[in-house]
């Protein structure tokens, strides 16, 4: 196997999910507290990263703590690293991430949170289907 392919199968480990969830965020110092997170959304989200909003741009290999909003009262902690910052107009950027320490149980859930969303999201678009279909 090239290295070209592992790397693609690599970033494709988990399944990317459009979606839009609540995260707070800010670089990372110690001591560690909540004070002064900034509010954004996601665009999509994995299990290995997400991409989501801000309204500056973040270097390349800033490490971030971010608590994302599975829903008003699960939220799952976590120390992320900026892949990328893309500007899409002028005070907005699409920045991608990768999480860097996740608890083995906060992952799973995660990773669970995606996948009843994608099938949600699949039930949704097969009765939609259906109905043009006249099934």
């Amino acid at each position: 196997m090239s290295d070209k392919t592992k790397v693609v199968q690599e970033r494709r480990r988990f399944l990317r999910l459009p979606q839009r969830t609540k995260v707070e965020f800010k670089k990372l110092a110690f001591p560690l507290d909540t004070k002064g997170l900034i509010s954004s959304r996601t665009k999509n989200l994995s299990g290995g990263g997400l991409l989501f909003e801000t309204r500056e741009r973040l270097k390349s290999k800033t490490i971030l703590q971010m608590k994302i909003y599975l829903s008003e009262r699960k939220t799952i902690p976590s120390v992320v690293e900026v892949v990328r910052s893309k500007k899409i107009k002028k005070g907005e950027y699409e920045t991608a991430i990768k999480f860097l320490n996740l608890f083995e149980d906060d992952a799973e859930r995660l990773v669970d949170f995606v996948e009843r969303k994608a099938r949600q999201y699949m039930e949704r678009s097969d009765e939609s289907f259906k109905k043009t279909q006249n099934v």
